[in-house]
């Protein structure tokens, strides 16, 4: 035998020795290897090291028919949990299927199939192949003696789609609007796992329980935002907690905040949560709801409740900017923070705080930068709704030098109200008017202080049943600074009323014919006309008091 032949003879038997080898510790998938230990299997197939609270829960999941609640606050892991939990059922059970539900489209997914699929594309690497994405930074790709789940084309990027495997396993997600399709579901071995699980109407859950026959597991969670429906229930009602096991996890338990030092990249800190804290208040209920996974308990009077601000933060990404661009702007040149909001629509369009804004000269520039930066060629001139008591005055002056590019409004908040048997004064009637246009569908971007601002907020009997706010002195003892990122968003949203003159409106909204044309210039003509922003009332309002005329 020559040398080349005898060469190639023993690469071929190398070979054949390493496939003999991978072929004694290569899994295949499902195995029942992990049944009573996801923990395990996070750790060895993920490359997930579940922290002991995320590990409590996964190790809850294991008996038959289990259902599981995780209150808890934010940043603790939760779709990184889920994501496990839903690996390791669908990989240790034959026939499995499990269903991953929230509330909105974009939570399935952007949060949690993302992490689906993180997991998915990582899994399976043998000691070797972690060690090289240690040291690289990347994920290798499986050699013969890994044990990935499953082919990259048997994951789809949309989430209804899902992980489909060949023998029928699947991990998929719908939203809460889905109530048909998940009605319809079956099999021996299934999983429903509910994210942001406030948010999901009991529908939903009762369509998952005519399902129950079959052998399902549940697992719920979420921050506590309501108190009602089958989340609630599921630790309040005594004949739903037999059915539950049920677990709360405060961000300040994670081993980030408890060590004081990044144990686990993307879990709450100690200074997330001291910030936190600074922002809401750590008595606030955002507090207890947001870092401790507390149950709400609304006090008498609160305007705004904690699941009203979510879901308004949760819908700016979607919500459309259309209509009239409107700048409301809450005046401090000393001491507090001055504020400037935008909004069209449903929407604020970002809320910005001025430290020190100097003088009304400086303030003015900074309004100016703001309606030049959001208005759109040939609109008309922007709304600037500004505070006019006290300070505001000099910024009226200030802002008639740009009187040719924007509407100037002074909104007196100690004026009479429009509806004087109602409120006190006209800032408790805008302040509620806000409140009632979050309710009605309004939109705010995340904001720590803005939400702090919000969640504060309250309204008591002035007497005779009208209604008067916390004052901004009172709130500043609260929380150690003024509402201004608030008082500027009230202003953003004040309905302004059309006033007539012998040349026509003061103040008006675009006419059919000025929104296609802005339409036309945006590139979306095809689109239809907005509709009318959101009113607080029935009709429009004069910040005026019927005084006339803009001051």
């Amino acid at each position: 035998m020559g040398s080349a032949a005898a060469g190639t003879w023993l690469d071929d038997l190398e070979t054949r020795v390493v496939q003999r080898r991978a072929a004694r510790v290569r899994r295949t998938w499902p195995s029942p290897e992990y049944q009573r230990d996801p923990n395990k299997f996070c750790q060895e197939q993920l490359n997930f090291e579940p922290w002991d609270k995320q590990a409590e829960v996964l190790d809850a999941l294991v008996p038959p028919g289990a259902w599981v609640s995780v209150v808890s606050g934010h940043k603790i892991g939760k779709s990184s949990l889920a994501a496990g939990a839903a690996h390791w059922f669908a990989s240790s059970f034959d026939e499995a299927r499990v269903v991953l539900l929230a509330p909105k489209a974009e939570h399935i997914r952007v949060v949690i199939w993302r992490e689906v699929t993180k997991f998915y594309k990582r899994s399976g690497r043998c000691p070797d192949c972690r060690a090289i994405e240690l040291r690289e930074g990347k994920t290798p790709d499986p050699c013969p003696f890994c044990s990935p789940l499953g082919d990259p084309d048997w994951l789809s990027v949309e989430p209804h789609r899902g992980l489909r495997y060949p023998d029928g396993r699947e991990i998929f997600g719908y939203t809460a609007r889905d109530v048909d399709a998940i009605g319809g579901l079956s099999g021996p071995n299934m999983l429903f796992i509910y994210d942001e699980a406030s948010g999901i109407p009991d529908g939903v859950f009762n369509a998952m329980k005519g399902n129950a026959a079959g052998g399902v597991r549940v697992l719920m969670i979420g921050n506590p935002l309501r108190t009602t429906g089958e989340f609630y229930a599921s630790r309040h009602d005594p004949a739903k907690k037999r059915l539950y096991k049920t677990f709360q996890i405060s961000s300040e338990d994670t081993p980030n905040a408890r060590t004081g030092r990044v144990m686990i990249p993307g879990l709450a800190t100690r200074q997330w949560c001291n910030e936190r804290a600074e922002e809401w208040g750590k008595d606030s209920v955002l507090y207890a709801v947001r870092v401790r996974g507390e149950d709400p308990k609304y006090e008498e009077g609160q305007l705004v409740p904690v699941d009203v601000i979510e879901a308004a933060e949760q819908r700016w990404e979607s919500a459309r900017a259309e209509g009239r661009l409107q700048i409301g702007v809450d005046v401090a040149f000393t001491g507090d923070d001055a504020a400037i909001a935008p909004r069209r629509g449903q929407k604020i369009l970002e809320v910005t705080s001025i430290a020190n804004a100097g003088d009304e000269e400086q303030l003015a520039e900074h309004v100016m930068s703001a309606a030049r930066a959001h208005r759109l060629p040939h609109e008309l001139p922007p709304l600037v709704v500004y505070d006019s008591n006290g300070a505001g005055v000099r910024l009226g002056k200030a802002l008639q030098r740009y009187a040719g590019e924007i509407e100037i409004v002074g909104v007196n908040g100690t004026n009479t109200a429009r509806r004087p048997r109602e409120f006190f004064q006209l800032r408790d009637e805008v302040a509620c008017g806000f409140a009632a246009w979050l309710k009605a569908g309004g939109a705010i971007p995340t904001d720590g202080k803005l939400q702090g601002e919000i969640g504060h907020t309250k309204a008591f009997d002035a007497g005779g049943g009208r209604k008067r706010v916390i004052s901004n002195d009172a709130l500043k003892k609260i929380l150690g600074r003024s509402p201004d990122r608030r008082n500027a968003c009230e202003l953003a949203v004040w309905e302004v009323r059309t006033l007539t003159s012998e040349d026509g409106p003061l103040v008006k909204e675009p006419t059919q014919a000025e929104v296609r044309s802005y339409a036309s210039l945006r590139g979306d003509a095809g689109r239809a006309a907005p509709a009318p922003g959101i009113s607080p009332y029935a009709g429009a309002i004069d910040p005026y008091g019927g005084r006339g005329g803009r001051r």
